[in-house]
Protein backbone atom coordinates (compact mmCIF):
# COMPACT_ATOMS: atom_id res chain seq x y z
CA UNK A 1 0.00 0.00 0.00
CA UNK A 2 3.06 2.12 0.38
CA UNK A 3 3.76 2.77 -3.20
CA UNK A 4 -0.60 3.08 -3.82
CA UNK A 5 0.07 5.78 -1.56
CA UNK A 6 2.69 7.51 -2.73
CA UNK A 7 0.98 8.00 -5.97
CA UNK A 8 -1.98 9.45 -4.46
CA UNK A 9 0.24 12.05 -3.22
CA UNK A 10 1.74 12.73 -6.52
CA UNK A 11 -1.63 13.09 -8.30
CA UNK A 12 -2.61 15.89 -5.19
CA UNK A 13 0.61 18.05 -5.82
CA UNK A 14 0.43 17.58 -9.54
CA UNK A 15 -2.60 19.15 -9.14
CA UNK A 16 -0.87 21.96 -6.49
CA UNK A 17 1.88 22.56 -9.05
CA UNK A 18 -0.54 22.49 -12.12
CA UNK A 19 2.13 20.05 -13.38
CA UNK A 20 1.67 16.53 -14.94
CA UNK A 21 1.79 13.34 -13.16
CA UNK A 22 1.32 10.65 -16.43
CA UNK A 23 3.62 10.38 -19.64
CA UNK A 24 2.79 8.96 -22.31
CA UNK A 25 5.53 7.63 -24.70
CA UNK A 26 5.33 5.96 -27.51
CA UNK A 27 9.33 4.66 -27.95
CA UNK A 28 8.49 3.13 -31.42
CA UNK A 29 6.47 3.12 -34.25
CA UNK A 30 7.89 0.34 -35.72
CA UNK A 31 5.36 -3.29 -35.77
CA UNK A 32 5.72 -6.34 -36.38
CA UNK A 33 1.60 -7.13 -36.29
CA UNK A 34 -0.38 -5.97 -39.37
CA UNK A 35 -3.52 -4.87 -37.42
CA UNK A 36 -6.85 -3.98 -39.47
CA UNK A 37 -7.56 -1.80 -36.61
CA UNK A 38 -4.42 0.29 -36.99
CA UNK A 39 -1.84 1.89 -39.61
CA UNK A 40 0.73 2.02 -37.42
CA UNK A 41 2.87 -1.00 -38.62
CA UNK A 42 2.66 1.06 -42.28
CA UNK A 43 4.63 4.41 -41.24
CA UNK A 44 8.43 2.86 -41.83
CA UNK A 45 6.97 0.99 -44.88
CA UNK A 46 8.53 3.77 -47.66
CA UNK A 47 10.74 5.97 -45.93
CA UNK A 48 13.32 5.38 -43.15
CA UNK A 49 11.97 7.47 -40.78
CA UNK A 50 13.00 5.01 -37.78
CA UNK A 51 16.29 6.25 -38.13
CA UNK A 52 15.21 10.05 -36.22
CA UNK A 53 13.76 7.86 -33.43
CA UNK A 54 14.62 9.44 -29.91
CA UNK A 55 18.38 8.06 -29.06
CA UNK A 56 18.84 6.03 -25.62
CA UNK A 57 20.72 9.60 -24.74
CA UNK A 58 18.03 11.88 -25.89
CA UNK A 59 15.23 9.97 -23.63
CA UNK A 60 17.57 9.58 -20.67
CA UNK A 61 18.10 13.70 -21.01
CA UNK A 62 14.31 13.77 -21.43
CA UNK A 63 13.76 11.79 -18.53
CA UNK A 64 16.20 13.62 -16.40
CA UNK A 65 14.29 17.02 -17.17
CA UNK A 66 10.98 15.61 -16.26
CA UNK A 67 8.44 17.43 -13.59
CA UNK A 68 8.92 16.03 -10.22
CA UNK A 69 5.23 15.04 -9.85
CA UNK A 70 5.51 12.65 -12.68
CA UNK A 71 5.18 9.26 -11.12
CA UNK A 72 3.06 7.20 -14.17
CA UNK A 73 4.95 6.25 -17.27
CA UNK A 74 3.12 4.51 -20.11
CA UNK A 75 5.46 2.68 -22.90
CA UNK A 76 3.62 2.09 -25.86
CA UNK A 77 4.29 1.51 -29.66
CA UNK A 78 4.01 0.22 -32.25
CA UNK A 79 5.71 -2.64 -30.32
CA UNK A 80 7.71 -1.95 -27.64
CA UNK A 81 9.77 -4.96 -27.58
CA UNK A 82 10.93 -4.09 -31.05
CA UNK A 83 13.67 -1.31 -29.64
CA UNK A 84 16.90 -2.70 -29.10
CA UNK A 85 17.34 -0.53 -26.28
CA UNK A 86 14.17 -0.98 -24.56
CA UNK A 87 15.49 -2.08 -21.51
CA UNK A 88 17.63 0.81 -21.23
CA UNK A 89 15.10 2.90 -21.49
CA UNK A 90 13.34 1.53 -18.74
CA UNK A 91 16.54 1.40 -16.51
CA UNK A 92 16.72 4.63 -17.36
CA UNK A 93 13.45 5.82 -16.18
CA UNK A 94 13.95 4.05 -12.82
CA UNK A 95 17.22 5.84 -12.00
CA UNK A 96 15.64 9.13 -13.09
CA UNK A 97 12.47 9.89 -12.11
CA UNK A 98 12.40 10.29 -9.22
CA UNK A 99 8.93 9.96 -8.26
CA UNK A 100 8.23 7.21 -10.81
CA UNK A 101 5.59 4.68 -9.22
CA UNK A 102 4.07 3.02 -12.25
CA UNK A 103 5.48 1.62 -15.59
CA UNK A 104 2.49 0.12 -17.64
CA UNK A 105 3.42 -1.57 -21.22
CA UNK A 106 1.30 -3.06 -23.98
CA UNK A 107 2.87 -5.62 -25.82
CA UNK A 108 1.66 -8.04 -29.13
CA UNK A 109 3.75 -10.66 -27.43
CA UNK A 110 5.23 -11.82 -30.64
CA UNK A 111 8.84 -11.64 -29.34
CA UNK A 112 9.15 -14.22 -26.84
CA UNK A 113 12.36 -14.57 -26.34
CA UNK A 114 13.15 -10.99 -25.97
CA UNK A 115 10.39 -10.11 -23.86
CA UNK A 116 11.07 -12.77 -21.16
CA UNK A 117 15.23 -11.87 -21.47
CA UNK A 118 13.84 -8.37 -20.37
CA UNK A 119 11.67 -9.69 -17.76
CA UNK A 120 13.88 -11.11 -16.06
CA UNK A 121 16.68 -8.50 -15.99
CA UNK A 122 13.74 -6.14 -14.37
CA UNK A 123 12.26 -8.56 -12.13
CA UNK A 124 14.06 -7.54 -9.28
CA UNK A 125 13.43 -3.74 -9.30
CA UNK A 126 11.79 -2.50 -6.02
CA UNK A 127 11.23 1.05 -7.26
CA UNK A 128 8.04 0.89 -9.35
CA UNK A 129 4.90 -1.13 -10.17
CA UNK A 130 4.59 -2.97 -13.49
CA UNK A 131 1.44 -3.41 -15.70
CA UNK A 132 2.28 -5.65 -18.57
CA UNK A 133 -0.76 -6.33 -20.78
CA UNK A 134 -0.31 -8.85 -24.03
CA UNK A 135 -3.05 -8.32 -26.81
CA UNK A 136 -5.59 -11.06 -27.52
CA UNK A 137 -8.47 -9.75 -29.33
CA UNK A 138 -10.48 -12.90 -29.78
CA UNK A 139 -9.78 -16.63 -29.90
CA UNK A 140 -7.35 -18.26 -32.25
CA UNK A 141 -8.65 -17.92 -35.86
CA UNK A 142 -10.39 -14.25 -35.42
CA UNK A 143 -7.38 -12.96 -33.18
CA UNK A 144 -4.80 -13.92 -36.18
CA UNK A 145 -7.35 -12.58 -38.59
CA UNK A 146 -7.46 -9.14 -37.05
CA UNK A 147 -3.86 -8.86 -35.97
CA UNK A 148 -2.87 -10.28 -39.76
CA UNK A 149 -0.09 -12.72 -38.68
CA UNK A 150 -0.67 -16.67 -39.08
CA UNK A 151 -0.30 -18.33 -35.97
CA UNK A 152 -0.69 -14.86 -33.61
CA UNK A 153 -2.45 -16.06 -31.21
CA UNK A 154 -0.28 -18.92 -30.22
CA UNK A 155 2.49 -16.96 -29.86
CA UNK A 156 0.91 -14.56 -27.42
CA UNK A 157 -0.49 -16.96 -25.71
CA UNK A 158 2.71 -18.74 -25.05
CA UNK A 159 4.67 -15.35 -23.85
CA UNK A 160 1.93 -14.82 -21.86
CA UNK A 161 1.87 -17.79 -19.72
CA UNK A 162 5.77 -17.79 -19.18
CA UNK A 163 5.64 -14.09 -18.35
CA UNK A 164 2.98 -14.54 -15.77
CA UNK A 165 4.96 -17.81 -14.61
CA UNK A 166 8.56 -15.71 -14.65
CA UNK A 167 6.63 -12.89 -12.48
CA UNK A 168 4.26 -14.68 -10.67
CA UNK A 169 6.18 -14.21 -6.88
CA UNK A 170 6.60 -10.96 -7.44
CA UNK A 171 3.62 -8.78 -6.36
CA UNK A 172 5.14 -5.35 -8.14
CA UNK A 173 4.79 -6.99 -11.47
CA UNK A 174 0.93 -7.42 -12.96
CA UNK A 175 0.99 -9.60 -15.88
CA UNK A 176 -2.62 -9.22 -17.97
CA UNK A 177 -4.14 -10.08 -21.34
CA UNK A 178 -6.04 -7.01 -23.19
CA UNK A 179 -8.57 -6.65 -25.88
CA UNK A 180 -8.84 -4.23 -28.47
CA UNK A 181 -12.64 -4.36 -29.23
CA UNK A 182 -13.93 -3.53 -32.32
CA UNK A 183 -16.59 -4.42 -35.11
CA UNK A 184 -14.40 -7.00 -35.93
CA UNK A 185 -14.63 -9.08 -32.70
CA UNK A 186 -18.13 -7.41 -31.32
CA UNK A 187 -19.93 -10.94 -31.20
CA UNK A 188 -17.27 -13.07 -29.88
CA UNK A 189 -16.06 -10.98 -27.06
CA UNK A 190 -18.52 -11.57 -24.09
CA UNK A 191 -17.92 -15.72 -24.46
CA UNK A 192 -13.54 -14.90 -25.02
CA UNK A 193 -13.96 -13.10 -22.10
CA UNK A 194 -16.13 -15.60 -19.91
CA UNK A 195 -13.76 -18.32 -20.55
CA UNK A 196 -10.57 -16.91 -19.56
CA UNK A 197 -11.82 -15.23 -16.61
CA UNK A 198 -12.94 -18.67 -15.51
CA UNK A 199 -9.34 -19.34 -16.10
CA UNK A 200 -8.67 -17.14 -13.11
CA UNK A 201 -6.55 -15.12 -16.41
CA UNK A 202 -6.83 -11.44 -15.89
CA UNK A 203 -8.36 -9.42 -19.50
CA UNK A 204 -8.86 -5.71 -19.62
CA UNK A 205 -10.57 -3.96 -22.58
CA UNK A 206 -9.80 -1.39 -24.89
CA UNK A 207 -12.37 0.01 -27.59
CA UNK A 208 -11.38 0.63 -30.95
CA UNK A 209 -10.85 4.55 -32.11
CA UNK A 210 -9.36 6.11 -34.82
CA UNK A 211 -7.15 9.07 -33.79
CA UNK A 212 -3.16 10.40 -34.65
CA UNK A 213 -1.24 7.39 -32.78
CA UNK A 214 -2.96 4.44 -34.98
CA UNK A 215 -2.72 6.50 -38.13
CA UNK A 216 -6.46 6.34 -39.03
CA UNK A 217 -8.10 10.02 -38.10
CA UNK A 218 -11.61 10.00 -39.60
CA UNK A 219 -11.90 6.45 -40.23
CA UNK A 220 -14.66 4.65 -38.42
CA UNK A 221 -14.45 1.90 -40.13
CA UNK A 222 -13.85 -0.31 -37.04
CA UNK A 223 -14.80 1.61 -34.70
CA UNK A 224 -17.86 0.43 -33.10
CA UNK A 225 -20.23 3.44 -33.10
CA UNK A 226 -23.46 2.34 -33.10
CA UNK A 227 -23.10 -0.68 -31.58
CA UNK A 228 -23.83 0.09 -27.89
CA UNK A 229 -26.08 -3.12 -27.44
CA UNK A 230 -23.10 -5.09 -28.15
CA UNK A 231 -21.40 -3.52 -26.01
CA UNK A 232 -23.72 -3.53 -23.22
CA UNK A 233 -23.07 -7.68 -23.12
CA UNK A 234 -19.68 -6.78 -22.95
CA UNK A 235 -19.18 -4.82 -20.54
CA UNK A 236 -21.75 -6.96 -18.34
CA UNK A 237 -19.63 -10.07 -18.94
CA UNK A 238 -16.56 -8.21 -17.85
CA UNK A 239 -18.08 -6.78 -14.94
CA UNK A 240 -19.65 -9.89 -13.31
CA UNK A 241 -16.27 -11.26 -13.43
CA UNK A 242 -14.31 -7.72 -11.96
CA UNK A 243 -13.06 -8.01 -8.15
CA UNK A 244 -13.36 -4.27 -7.30
CA UNK A 245 -10.79 -4.96 -4.21
CA UNK A 246 -7.98 -3.81 -6.02
CA UNK A 247 -7.54 0.42 -6.75
CA UNK A 248 -6.97 -0.48 -10.45
CA UNK A 249 -10.24 -2.32 -10.75
CA UNK A 250 -12.41 0.87 -9.39
CA UNK A 251 -10.94 2.65 -12.21
CA UNK A 252 -11.37 0.13 -14.75
CA UNK A 253 -15.36 -0.18 -13.47
CA UNK A 254 -15.85 3.53 -14.19
CA UNK A 255 -13.99 3.30 -17.86
CA UNK A 256 -16.38 0.16 -18.16
CA UNK A 257 -19.86 1.66 -17.32
CA UNK A 258 -19.00 4.58 -19.39
CA UNK A 259 -18.13 3.01 -22.81
CA UNK A 260 -21.37 2.23 -24.14
CA UNK A 261 -22.43 6.22 -23.48
CA UNK A 262 -19.30 6.99 -25.22
CA UNK A 263 -20.39 5.01 -28.55
CA UNK A 264 -24.39 5.77 -28.26
CA UNK A 265 -23.06 9.80 -28.70
CA UNK A 266 -19.24 10.44 -29.39
CA UNK A 267 -19.37 13.99 -29.56
CA UNK A 268 -20.83 14.30 -25.63
CA UNK A 269 -17.45 14.22 -23.32
CA UNK A 270 -18.26 11.99 -20.20
CA UNK A 271 -15.69 13.71 -17.83
CA UNK A 272 -13.76 16.42 -18.30
CA UNK A 273 -10.19 15.68 -20.40
CA UNK A 274 -7.17 15.38 -18.17
CA UNK A 275 -4.82 15.81 -21.25
CA UNK A 276 -2.01 18.73 -20.56
CA UNK A 277 -3.37 19.13 -16.90
CA UNK A 278 -2.64 15.80 -15.67
CA UNK A 279 -0.67 14.22 -18.67
CA UNK A 280 1.16 14.68 -22.09
CA UNK A 281 1.99 12.84 -24.51
CA UNK A 282 5.60 12.16 -27.02
CA UNK A 283 6.47 10.94 -30.39
CA UNK A 284 8.43 8.38 -31.25
CA UNK A 285 10.74 11.66 -32.97
CA UNK A 286 10.12 13.85 -29.66
CA UNK A 287 7.22 15.71 -31.23
CA UNK A 288 5.29 16.92 -28.07
CA UNK A 289 0.99 16.30 -28.58
CA UNK A 290 -1.26 16.88 -25.67
CA UNK A 291 -2.56 12.76 -26.37
CA UNK A 292 -2.23 9.86 -29.07
CA UNK A 293 -5.46 10.83 -30.40
CA UNK A 294 -5.17 14.58 -31.37
CA UNK A 295 -2.34 15.29 -33.99
CA UNK A 296 -1.93 19.05 -32.25
CA UNK A 297 1.77 19.23 -32.39
CA UNK A 298 2.58 21.61 -29.18
CA UNK A 299 6.34 21.25 -30.01
CA UNK A 300 9.76 19.42 -30.55
CA UNK A 301 11.62 18.52 -27.59
CA UNK A 302 15.03 18.32 -30.08
CA UNK A 303 13.97 22.59 -30.24
CA UNK A 304 12.97 22.46 -26.38
CA UNK A 305 16.10 21.40 -25.16
CA UNK A 306 14.86 17.90 -24.16
CA UNK A 307 12.89 19.83 -21.62
CA UNK A 308 9.52 18.99 -21.82
CA UNK A 309 8.68 21.60 -19.16
CA UNK A 310 9.01 24.57 -22.00
CA UNK A 311 6.36 23.03 -23.94
CA UNK A 312 4.36 22.28 -20.71
CA UNK A 313 4.26 25.95 -20.09
CA UNK A 314 3.95 27.51 -23.54
CA UNK A 315 1.62 29.44 -25.70
CA UNK A 316 0.44 26.73 -27.56
CA UNK A 317 0.07 24.08 -24.53
CA UNK A 318 -2.28 26.90 -23.15
CA UNK A 319 -3.87 27.40 -27.08
CA UNK A 320 -4.82 23.82 -26.35
CA UNK A 321 -5.93 23.57 -23.14
CA UNK A 322 -8.61 25.99 -24.14
CA UNK A 323 -9.62 24.44 -27.02
CA UNK A 324 -9.73 21.28 -24.91
CA UNK A 325 -11.82 23.12 -22.29
CA UNK A 326 -14.17 23.98 -25.06
CA UNK A 327 -14.87 20.21 -26.48
CA UNK A 328 -12.52 21.06 -29.59
CA UNK A 329 -10.75 17.94 -29.38
CA UNK A 330 -11.27 15.20 -31.08
CA UNK A 331 -12.80 13.80 -28.02
CA UNK A 332 -12.39 10.01 -26.88
CA UNK A 333 -12.80 7.17 -23.95
CA UNK A 334 -9.39 5.46 -24.83
CA UNK A 335 -7.77 4.19 -21.50
CA UNK A 336 -4.48 6.11 -22.13
CA UNK A 337 -6.26 8.96 -21.75
CA UNK A 338 -10.23 8.13 -19.70
CA UNK A 339 -7.67 7.02 -16.85
CA UNK A 340 -6.23 9.76 -15.65
CA UNK A 341 -9.94 11.96 -16.08
CA UNK A 342 -11.45 9.30 -14.18
CA UNK A 343 -8.38 10.05 -11.61
CA UNK A 344 -8.59 13.44 -11.93
CA UNK A 345 -12.30 13.67 -11.13
CA UNK A 346 -12.01 11.83 -8.04
CA UNK A 347 -9.72 14.15 -6.80
CA UNK A 348 -11.74 17.22 -5.29
CA UNK A 349 -8.76 20.07 -5.30
CA UNK A 350 -8.29 21.75 -8.69
CA UNK A 351 -6.02 24.60 -9.38
CA UNK A 352 -6.79 24.49 -13.10
CA UNK A 353 -8.21 27.58 -14.39
CA UNK A 354 -7.67 28.05 -18.39
CA UNK A 355 -7.21 31.88 -19.12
Amino acid sequence: MFKEGKFLWKILESRLKRTPFKLNFAVTYRCNSRCQTCNIWKFYKDENRDSRELSLDEISRIFRHLPSTICWLCLVGGEPFLRDDLLEIIQTALDTIPSLVVVSMDSNGLLKERTLDLLEKIRNQKKAIFYINFSLDGPEELHDRIRGIPGAFNKTWSTYLAARELLSDNKLFRVGLEATVSTLNLTAIPAFIRELSSQKHHIYLTFAHSGYLYGSEGNDQFVPIGSEKQIEQIVRAKKSRLSLQQPQNLIFDIYLKNVAGYYREPSRRLLPCAALKSSLAVNPQGLVTPCFLWNYPLGSLHDAEYDINKIWMSEKAEEARKKIAANECPNCWCPCEAFQSIISSRIPFNSWRTK
